[in-house]
């Protein structure tokens, strides 16, 4: 039956090859189907193979059904995974002592067990506790053990989703956990659960990969907070020295060993962090060499390129530890691994069988990781992509991915090769595919072009594209479709595919028509549903190989278009989106810019007083890159430099607050003189005004260094006097202070509060502005600085910002722009505000400041050396402007400052802070 398919398949792929009247796609469509044939023959061979080891990693008979159907979006039903867990907790009375808990008393306890049992009375009940099999058997034991496994993932994922940084995610979290309220485990059921998972695993009855299993995910906070319960770190470590021991006395498998990494490679990064934070160089050590034991014994098996599969999983359950492994072990993997693609050569094009797996091989260690780009999944066996190589596409993107991971510094040709291969692959693989059958009437030139799309991607030249080709109008796909494409030709999801071309470019890969093709018929009908990031990451591709293709640049700039300058990421799309089109004249000068120039001129306009300096001189040398495109007269051409006149206006306003420098004014001022703007001030006045402003910081910049020399040059001269007439050296303690200095020398702004000015615009670019997702070093980074400043620091760093970008007066010269403005928010987010007032708080916790203690701890909070009443009234008035206006509602602060006031103020100052302390509620 299965050759009378195969038969069916190959005459079936023959006769339309042959109605196409082309050779090169009726081979690839011959081989298309002779592989997809032989891979179902694996598959259906290898449907006995023993569950427990699948191929190299661990695949849990009782879990596996439960893992595929969440990943396909079935995921099991709570209540039945709760039901089955508690006939393990309870018991009847007849059976008494089989397990750890009786039945409650309690009538709402009881109707709670009876809900999640689905019984209606108590007989009922105990009949289905009764027919529980006890943990007596090994398969018993194993089965108690993956229902706890379920359940810890089932807990991790609804945490997960319930810390989402999709809302709508969270929502549904949140629904869910509403829903499932009573139907959740209790504390006492959760620890009873856990503690007999451990039992089993501390009386070894249970296997050691099944014991691991325990350690795949995370657990979540319930689970880690109950009382008495057991934690996963004390699991690691019993896994670990029995691992320990099956090592040393050498009765570890080679797949039990890549079981065990699998599974326990989240327990193991987290030992590491625990020890690295605490310093511990010692138990750092041991893990390593726990690691790198399991490692070469799971190694040691994997010599055939039919078990390619498995070394490279093994690679990523090494980096997926944490634990950095030596340059010897990474070497020797990248060379085992190009050995196996290099074993076979070209006779996988005559003899496709032997390019399939030996076994299904899941790489679920590779799930756990935080981010899709940081571990690509691979649930199926890999089959597309095997003509000009051994390994797959996936393989091979895999391969590249994981070395990019731990940054290996080996050979970059190797990395080079392989991408080409990669890329050559996709090629043919679209090539057989034949997306685009619908155009028969192909030119010559258009055929030929077609042809070279095989051929290898280092001998083509991106000065080979033929640019005069008509594009086709790019196709309305829907996802599914556009998705398929991806996974048909490369066995990637797009995200994947995305980072695959990234990487190449990354390594120098030139792209030719092949990429020209790639673009028209897998990336163009996907550009509508990517996301920010994805959309960042194609125009990174775009810009990184010189790809030739406007159609697919005209696609990316349209899509922006129509989501406006309201959306998520709108500034750094229309960056990357100009930076990639710059890259390519030839394109640049062939898109269709109208409706991008005023969508990025909206979006400038509307957030440039609300982002950092720097990123205001990146607007205008962008503006000047689209003025290249039209006369100066012309309506965009206007338009862009109404908006460069506006970018000046910002500019000169931070440099008037002195907190920037003259030279980020300098960017603006050039593009001013390229766009030709001096010479019309009526129409473009502050570009006068910047340059005035400039000329002044330059003048008080000279001055300080000047101020600066003299007074070297002054001590340089005393201390030469002083050594002939043979006195002492100069004191250091005769330096000039602070005090001594004049206005002029000493900054208006200080350094703190300029870093506190920077955190602060940095983090409201990005939440407020971009709405970007902050990653959690972002936030760290954030409090951390905030701690380092002192309370009049914070207050003038916190009125800056408000000056320079909450308060700033813009006259909008369209009615989209003045809509978009009114879209951004003029406060900061209650995040920041938080964090700042958590900060001072905690630095007056403590201080504990008493009436009695001396006046440099009192200054401690303030984060100065010397105080005086005009600075206690400077204090006060930026407390009262701040937009920190949850700092504002602390009485705490404002007892402080009337501290302050009492130590260093004035009689007025005092008594107005009396008057406002007795009037205040709060």
């Amino acid at each position: 039956m299965r050759a009378q398919r195969l038969y069916s398949r190959v005459s079936t792929a023959l006769r339309f090859a042959c109605v196409r009247s082309g050779t090169a796609s009726a081979a690839a469509a011959v081989w298309t189907t002779i592989r997809h044939a032989s891979t179902e023959a694996v598959l259906a061979e290898g449907e006995h193979d023993d569950a427990l080891y699948d191929g190299g990693s661990d695949a849990p008979p009782a879990a596996a059904q439960e893992q595929a159907q969440g990943d396909e979006g079935k995921e099991e039903h709570a209540d039945s995974l709760v039901s089955r867990l508690l006939s393990y907790v309870y018991c009847s009375s007849e059976r008494e002592g089989c397990a750890h808990l009786a039945l409650p008393i309690d009538h709402a306890a009881l109707r709670r067990i009876k809900n999640i049992m689905k019984v209606k009375s108590k007989k009922e009940l105990a009949n289905a506790l009764h027919d529980v099999r006890p943990l007596e058997t090994p398969e018993d034991c194993t089965r108690y053990v993956n229902l706890t496994v379920s359940y810890i993932r089932q807990q991790a994922r609804m945490e997960e989703k319930a810390q989402s940084a999709c809302s709508a995610t969270r929502a549904r979290a949140a629904y869910l956990q509403r829903q499932l309220r009573d139907l959740r485990l209790s504390g006492l059921e959760r620890n009873v659960v856990l503690r007999k998972a451990c039992t089993l695993i501390e009386e070894r009855r249970v296997p050691l990969v099944v014991a691991s299993r325990l350690l795949r995910f995370r657990w979540p906070d319930e689970l880690a907070t109950v009382a008495g319960g057991v934690r996963q770190p004390y699991v690691m470590n019993l896994v670990r020295s029995w691992a320990t021991e099956a090592l040393q006395k050498n009765e570890l498998e080679p797949r039990d060993a890549r079981a065990l990494l699998n599974n326990c490679a989240f327990a193991l990064k987290s030992a590491v962090r625990r020890h690295a934070r605490c310093r511990e160089t010692e138990s750092h050590g041991e893990i390593a060499s726990f690691i790198g034991a399991l490692a070469t014994t799971a190694s040691r098996d994997l010599q055939t390129p039919a078990k390619a599969e498995g070394l490279i999983c093994l690679m990523w359950s090494v980096h997926l530890t944490g634990c950095p492994a030596p340059a010897a072990f990474w070497d020797a993997m990248v060379q085992r691994v190009v050995s196996m693609n290099e074993a076979l050569g070209g006779e996988l094009g005559t003899d496709p069988d032997t390019a399939a797996p030996e076994g299904r091989t899941s790489t679920s260690a590779i799930t756990r990781s935080p981010s899709p780009s940081s571990a690509p999944p691979s649930t199926k066996p890999p089959h597309a992509g095997h003509f000009f190589t051994t390994l797959s596409t996936r393989q091979l993107y895999r391969f590249l991915m994981v070395l990019k991971l731990v940054k290996w510094d080996g050979d970059p040709t190797v990395l080079h090769h392989l991408a080409d291969q990669t890329l050559r692959n996709v090629a043919f693989e679209l090539e057989a595919a034949n997306f685009d059958s619908h155009s028969s009437g192909e030119s010559g030139e258009q055929r030929a072009a077609a042809k070279q799309s095989i051929a290898p991607f280092s001998f083509a030249s991106p000065n080979a594209v033929h640019l005069d080709v008509p594009e086709q109008k790019p196709l309305q796909l829907p996802k599914s479709v556009a998705v398929r494409r991806i996974q048909q030709v490369s066995d990637l999801q797009p995200h994947e595919f995305l980072e695959l071309l990234h990487l190449a470019g990354e390594l120098g890969v030139p792209f030719s028509v092949s990429a020209t093709r790639m673009a028209d018929q897998l990336l163009i009908p996907l550009v509508p549903y990517l996301n920010a990031k994805q959309l960042i990451l194609l125009l990174q591709v775009v810009r990184r190989t010189r790809s030739q293709s406007s159609t697919l640049l005209q696609a990316v700039i349209d899509h922006l278009v129509m989501r406006g300058a309201a959306g998520t990421y709108a500034l750094p799309l229309a960056k990357a989106t100009l930076k990639a089109a710059a890259k390519a004249p030839a394109v640049f000068q062939s898109v269709r810019l109208d409706d991008f120039v005023e969508l990025f001129s909206t979006t400038c306009e509307a957030q440039h007083t609300l982002v950092r300096a720097a990123e205001v001189a990146a607007m205008g040398d962008l503006l000047y890159t689209l003025s290249r495109r039209y006369e100066e007269t012309s309506l965009p051409g206007q338009r862009i430099r109404e908006v460069v006149n506006l970018l000046c206006a910002q500019a000169d306003r931070l440099l008037q607050l002195q907190v920037i420098s003259s030279s980020t004014a300098d960017r603006l001022l050039e593009c001013t003189v390229l766009l030709r703007m001096r010479a019309n001030k009526v129409q473009y006045p502050a570009v006068q005004e910047l340059l005035a402003s400039r000329a002044v910081a330059i003048d008080r910049e000279e001055r300080r260094r000047e101020g600066r020399q003299e007074r070297v040059m002054k001590r340089a001269d005393a201390l030469a006097a002083g050594a002939e007439e043979g006195q002492t050296p100069y004191p250091s303690s005769e330096s000039p202070r602070w005090e001594q200095l004049s206005e002029e020398d000493l900054p208006q702004v200080t350094r703190a509060a300029l870093s506190v000015y920077r955190e602060l615009v940095y983090m409201f670019e990005r939440m407020v502005t971009v709405k970007a997702v902050l990653t959690a070093k972002d936030f760290v980074l954030f409090a951390l600085n905030m701690k380092k400043a002192g309370l009049y620091s914070i207050l003038q760093g916190a009125q800056l910002f408000q000056q320079g970008h909450l308060e700033a007066k813009v006259s909008y010269t369209t009615p989209a722009s003045l809509k978009a403005a009114q879209g951004l928010p003029r406060n900061l987010p209650a995040w920041m505000e938080k964090t700042v007032t958590s900060t001072v708080l905690t630095k007056l916790s403590n201080s504990r400041i008493s009436p009695s203690d001396t006046d440099d701890d009192v200054l401690k909070v303030l984060g100065h050396v010397h105080c005086d009443a005009a600075k206690v009234d400077s204090v006060i008035a930026m407390m009262a402007t701040s937009p920190l206006r949850e700092l504002q509602r602390q009485r705490r602060v404002w007892l402080y400052i009337a501290e302050l006031a009492r130590r260093f103020g004035s009689e007025e100052t005092k008594e107005a802070m009396m008057v406002y302390l007795k009037k205040a509620l709060y």
